[in-house]
């Protein structure tokens, strides 16, 4: 008789949010634990694991199974890929659902950087695929599930989750898995590392820059960034999730062109 995962965790994150870093934790709480497990990445692209059949043949022998679904909406994810199908053929498994989140500016920021820098050096990368406002609806339904009672699905804040190590203990400790104790020392190599760093700060990560990303974009890309960023009502409920909006990264960029300009001006001068 075939031996399935008796956990798997149903991870639904919109690409550039920090997800496999937290996917990284899971996987060596698990080593750590003594128990093998599987992650299948990206699952609703992989046309050789997007089928139900396929990944329970695939987590056979497994302890735990880890499923990414990335930049599926957690409202849709009864009939966009395998989830339901999963949760039926291994119906004597324990499922966890679990939905991170990152912050909207610092999303934007990575998400047009990797799109911008990818199309120019001719390369295909999936976030060309969603259209902005398909990214803004995900994020706000994401998002605002963080204000809700604690139930499921469980919501990640990955800045938190960052920043706070005892946020990271509870998350493995929810699961009853040992907590790794370099969890943000390296960089996750899934997804090819950060859009800004890629895997240059791998055993050192907490150096990278990931709350602040919008500070490392380039001139001609913060026209399009701002628009992306000046919204009502993603402030809104930015504010009630996360404590802070728009108003921190306007006011920051607006010093840092001035900045940029007098550099420029005094440059000229000067030459």
């Amino acid at each position: 008789m075939a031996e399935y995962p008796s956990t798997v965790h149903h991870i639904f994150a919109q690409r550039r949010s920090g997800h496999h870093a937290v996917i990284d934790q899971l996987l060596t709480g698990y080593e750590d634990a003594g128990v093998a497990a599987l992650h299948i990445n990206d699952v609703c692209r992989q046309p050789d694991t997007s089928d139900t059949d396929s990944i329970v043949e695939a987590a056979e022998g497994y302890g735990a199974l880890i499923i990414n679904y990335e930049d599926v909406s957690y409202g849709d994810r009864h009939v966009s890929g395998p989830y339901a199908g999963v949760r039926t053929r291994a119906e004597q498994a324990t499922h966890h659902d679990m939905v991170l989140v990152r912050d909207w500016y610092n999303l934007a920021a990575s998400r047009l950087f990797k799109a911008v820098v990818s199309q120019e050096c001719g390369q295909y990368v999936p976030i060309q695929d969603v259209p902005w406002e398909e990214t803004r609806r995900r994020w706000l339904e994401h998002a605002s599930l963080a204000s809700k009672e604690p139930d499921q699905p469980l919501v990640v804040r990955y800045n938190t989750w960052f920043s706070d190590p005892e946020y990271r203990a509870g998350l493995n400790a929810s699961y009853g898995l040992p907590v790794p104790s370099d969890s943000v020392g390296q960089v996750a190599r899934i997804g090819r590392g950060s859009s800004f760093d890629g895997l240059r700060f791998d055993g050192d990560a907490q150096k990278m820059n990931v709350l602040e990303r919008w500070r490392d974009l380039r001139p001609d890309m913060l026209p399009a960034y701002v628009a992306l960023v000046t919204d009502d009502e993603i402030d809104h409920v930015s504010r009630n999730v996360f404590g802070w909006g728009q108003r921190r990264v306007l006011g920051a960029l607006a010093v840092q062109n001035l900045a940029d300009t007098e550099l420029r001006q005094d440059s000229a001068v000067s030459g």
